[in-house]
């Protein structure tokens, strides 16, 4: 998936050449620790070339029985379709997956990362995301053809880390056209890491600072967490993963918390993470008395949380409805207008029909970038008349025309 520039292939392809031919397995290394059932899977080279493939990768990777994996990634990213077929191994395997990168997760690499329950960033780390980019030989409708997969693998790449981070695919697809890199606290304020690895010389944190977890977060863990736990029902059969209750110990952990943190630590770091309404107990509501009038329903009132608020639920329901209602008119407003221009760019002949849906991708993805791209194409560049034809119905002297292509004192006529 990386990108050459046409002026230095000559010397990547001789750079090529001279490379010898890894053998499989020389590009990630997966061990299961003795006595334990977790494993390391260290990838530290570029992705699927060199004789390798997804394929040894992902055989090795199901063969391996483990509850737990951790993925190590230092890579400067490779070949793209390798680069899915990891992810949906990592995805399917039955064990929790911390990935953790310890140099750079760039191109294919970093959506690889993507498939960790957990991923942390080492002190120092990078990631970077692309388009994806390759060569094509052909005529220009192999270029095209060329493009359009470009643009499809790119949606599918920009749906992972939408996927991950609950962020709209155009912004990633916006991103990947700028070949963007992050520092390890970019990629958690981005939403495609968890956490910065602590440093170890800074000092211990005490017991009065609490890791504070969003609330969003705090669910996508929980959720990937119980997606990854397996269960038995009272008759001893083992579910499907994710079935059942989850278990406390994964609770705790996408929390953030010790291993052995109390109910009452968990409830107080669901409240911190707007999870629950209120993680302290409600004091008893004193008796009514026969004098007092019966209490009316009321609207939004403040909860005993911190700037958190108690709403009924018909209330919230109806919120919501209106807040989808707005976004959906808000959507086929952008919609309307994106198609009104690019059907008026085709009408001034500055692309051809066939070029729409490029264009809609790219309006999606940068709105106003498309709106100025699009005025600065010129006109009739694209045929809209057919040519040596009058408009309007006008007549045509065909016997004129065809003469004045042949005149009559030219020689040889």
């Amino acid at each position: 998936m990386g990108e050459v520039a046409l002026p230095e292939l000559p010397a990547h392809l001789e750079r090529l050449r001279a490379r010898p031919t890894a053998k499989a397995g020389d590009w990630y290394r997966i061990k299961a620790k003795a006595g334990a059932r977790t494993a390391e899977v260290s990838i530290y080279d570029e992705i699927g070339d060199w004789g390798t493939s997804a394929k040894d990768f992902a055989a090795e990777l199901r063969a391996l029985d483990a509850d737990a994996i951790t993925l190590r990634l230092n890579s400067p990213g490779g070949d793209a379709w390798d680069g899915i077929a990891i992810f949906n191994a990592l995805k399917d395997h039955q064990a929790s997956v911390h990935v953790v990168v310890d140099g750079l997760a760039a191109s294919a690499a970093s959506f690889i990362a993507q498939a960790g329950d957990r991923i942390t960033m080492n002190r120092g780390a990078q990631m970077m995301i692309h388009d994806a980019a390759g060569l094509a030989i052909g005529n220009a409708r192999d270029m095209r053809d060329m493009a359009e997969v470009l643009d499809r693998v790119s949606d599918s790449i920009a749906g992972i880390y939408a996927a991950r981070s609950g962020r709209p695919v155009a912004e990633f697809r916006a991103a990947m056209a700028r070949d963007t890199w992050y520092t390890a606290q970019e990629a958690v304020d981005e939403g495609l890491a968890d956490e910065v690895a602590a440093d170890p010389d800074a000092p211990p944190a005490t017991n009065s600072v609490r890791l504070r977890v969003t609330a969003a977060e705090a669910a996508r863990r929980i959720h990937a967490a119980a997606r990854k736990t397996t269960t038995a029902n009272q008759a001893g059969d083992v579910q499907q993963k994710g079935a059942g209750r989850m278990d406390p110990a994964k609770i705790r952990e996408a929390l953030g918390l010790a291993p052995g943190a109390s109910d009452d630590e968990v409830k107080a770091a669901l409240g911190s993470a707007g999870l629950v309404e209120n993680s302290q107990p409600a004091p008893p509501a004193p008796s009514p008395s026969p004098d007092d009038p019966a209490p009316q329903p009321t609207s939004p009132r403040p909860s005993a949380g911190g700037g958190q608020m108690v709403i009924d639920q018909a209330a919230w329901d109806a919120q919501q409805e209106t807040i989808r209602r707005l976004e959906a008119a808000e959507a086929r407003r952008r919609r309307e207008e994106r198609d009104s221009v690019i059907a008026q760019a085709v009408s001034d002949g500055k692309f051809p029909p066939s070029r729409k849906q490029h264009y809609e991708r790219v309006w999606d993805a940068d709105p106003e970038g498309a709106r100025d791209l699009i005025a600065g194409l010129a006109k009739n560049v694209v045929p809209v008349t057919a040519l040596g034809y009058a408009g309007d119905g006008a007549d045509v002297d065909f016997d004129l025309e065809f003469a004045g292509l042949f005149p009559p004192n030219r020689k040889g006529n």
